[in-house]
């Protein structure tokens, strides 16, 4: 089952997304490289300092020969050469994301049915364990969503091919809403439309988002209702530079104008 989601953008905006990217995990890249180097830079606060010298992180990504991430490795410091932090991905026969080790201890393990459709997360262990819960109606297409350290509870409904979250909707212990989302989506299942309501199931926000011809994004816009009036209240842009292969090399992330993050892929084939 895949799932869209609204990436980079999405959680900038701090939104909810298109569905949880339940892996293989391919970045999205084409071509299945062998290794990818990532290099961020942020102004932070969006000060006048230009991003290109604010240095964030550096990332170093493997592939197995499937087009799947086996190793990342991130590094917060660019003068220290040793990784900070290294994950190990590990795929079941179907390729499908089994376990995540975290510095080669546990992380994450994933659990799936037999239409490959994720039931069971399981974070951390011991006192620090939780969980998320995945129970699923085929004739309805909708799935259930529990978190263990949570008393809310999400329901997504479906297309009927499994690809896209039509509707989400969060309910408390009470079954009273807390929140409502409805996605739409263009010809290439690309997310161009969410509306976001309240509680009262009150229109509130909404966002549209536009894509280059790579299906990456390349705007999004946040507009308020309030009453009659709508307002527009944040753009968020992207630029891309690409190789031969329509994997993209550059992104800048701009907010309002301003540019806030910069990142740099070296990507071998």
């Amino acid at each position: 089952m895949k799932k869209h989601t609204l990436s980079i953008i999405s959680l900038i905006l701090s939104i909810h997304c298109f569905g949880q990217e339940i892996l293989p995990v391919s970045m999205g890249l084409t071509s299945k490289p062998k290794k990818m180097e990532v290099l961020n830079y942020s102004t932070y606060n969006w000060s006048t300092l230009t991003a290109e010298n604010r240095f964030s992180s550096k990332e170093i990504y493997e592939f197995n020969d499937k087009g799947n991430v086996i190793i990342m490795s991130t590094n917060y410091k660019p003068e220290d050469a040793s990784a900070s932090n290294i994950s190990n991905f590990i795929y079941d026969e179907n390729e499908n994301l089994k376990q995540i080790l975290e510095n080669d201890s546990l992380g994450t393990n994933y659990s799936y049915n037999k239409q490959g459709q994720c039931i069971l997360q399981e974070y951390g262990s011991g006192d620090s364990k939780w969980t998320i819960h995945h129970a699923y109606d085929q004739k309805e297409h909708t799935e259930k969503i529990t978190r263990s350290n949570s008393k809310e509870t999400t329901i997504n409904t479906y297309d009927a091919t499994w690809e896209k979250i039509i509707e989400s909707k969060t309910i408390d212990e009470n079954k009273n809403p807390v929140y409502r989302s409805v996605y739409s989506y263009d010809s290439n299942g690309n997310g161009i439309k969410m509306d976001w309501y309240d509680s009262k199931d009150l229109l509130q926000d909404y966002y549209v988002t536009h894509y280059n011809k790579y299906n990456h994004e390349t705007k999004i816009e946040k507009y308020r209702v309030k009453d009659k009036d709508t307002s527009l209240t944040k753009i968020l842009e992207l630029k891309y530079e690409y190789d031969d292969k329509g994997n993209f090399t550059r992104e800048e992330l701009y907010r309002n104008d301003i540019l806030i993050t910069i990142k740099k892929r070296k990507i071998t084939y």
